[in-house]
């Protein structure tokens, strides 16, 4: 799990307890953990979208992108296998309902 939505699970209830619990200066204390850390959590998630979408990416996703990358696409017609090459910038996304995967 990314490391900025565990520290999230761990400073919003203890933001939340603060704003709760405590006088004047703890509760303005608890809003601001919790709004820096979630504004962290926004931050980055914005960041990496625009900047570097692969690092948001599961890690065999982006192996399986890479195996494809290099050995291309063999599709299987009776007993003829045709070898389909794939551009090294083509946009590969998997496709988690194919058909037959139920």
């Amino acid at each position: 799990m990314n490391p900025a939505l565990i520290l999230s699970l761990i400073a919003v209830p203890l933001g939340a307890a603060l704003m709760l619990w405590g006088s004047l200066p703890v509760v303005i204390a608890g809003m601001a953990i919790v709004g820096l850390v979630l504004a962290v959590d926004v931050f980055q998630l914005l960041w990496f979208t625009f900047t570097a979408p692969d690092r948001l990416q599961h890690d065999q996703h982006v192996e399986r992108m890479e195996v494809i990358r290099q050995r291309g696409i063999s599709v299987r017609s009776g007993d003829q296998v045709t070898e389909l090459p794939v551009p090294a910038n083509a946009a590969l996304v998997e496709n988690p309902k194919a058909p037959g995967d139920e």
